[in-house]
C-alpha cells in the first residue's frame, strides 16, 4: 500500500479510474494500487508519503461517513418511492383537468377558426369535419 498526499484535496472524495479516493484532513489517501499511486505522484500537487499511523486514525472516520451516507441514501430511496406512488395517482386527475382548462379557448372557436389554427400549427385536419373531433386532434398534436 502506498500513501499519497495532495493538500488541495483535504477532506475531499475524488472519483478516479480505480474508484473513489478519500483524502483526509491532511490531504492524505492510501492506495492499494502502487502503480496508480506512482502515476498520481507524477502529477503536480501529489506526493507519496509514508505514515502508517496517519491512515489508521482516519479510516474509522471514513467508515463512519460511509455508514451515514448509506443510511441517508436508503431513507431517500424510501421517501422517493412513497412520494412517487402519491404523485402517480393525483397526476392523472390533474392532467385531465389541466387539459380542459388549458384548451378551453378551442371550444369558443368556429370550425373554420379551428382548421386555421390547426394549419398554423402544422396539424393535418383535412379529413376532420366535426368540431369535437377537430379539438381532440389539435389537443393530441400540441
Amino acid at each position: 500500500m502506498v500513501k499519497i498526499q495532495n493538500d488541495k484535496l483535504r477532506n475531499r472524495l475524488v472519483a478516479t479510474a480505480i474508484g473513489q479516493l478519500y483524502f483526509d484532513q491532511d490531504g492524505c489517501c492510501e492506495l492499494n494500487d502502487d502503480d496508480f499511486a506512482i502515476q498520481l505522484a507524477d502529477i503536480e500537487g501529489f506526493a507519496i508519503v509514508d505514515t502508517e499511523s496517519h491512515m489508521e486514525e482516519n479510516t474509522s472516520v471514513l467508515e463512519q461517513e460511509n455508514e451515514i451516507e448509506e443510511s441517508n441514501e436508503e431513507s431517500n430511496e424510501e421517501s422517493n418511492e412513497e412520494s412517487n406512488e402519491d404523485l402517480s395517482v393525483g397526476a392523472e386527475e390533474e392532467t385531465e383537468e389541466e387539459t380542459e382548462e388549458e384548451f378551453a379557448y378551442l371550444n369558443e372557436m368556429t370550425i373554420n377558426q379551428l382548421k386555421t389554427y390547426a394549419k398554423q400549427n402544422r396539424i393535418d385536419v383535412k379529413r376532420v369535419d366535426r368540431k369535437d373531433d377537430l379539438i381532440k386532434v389539435i389537443i393530441s398534436n400540441l
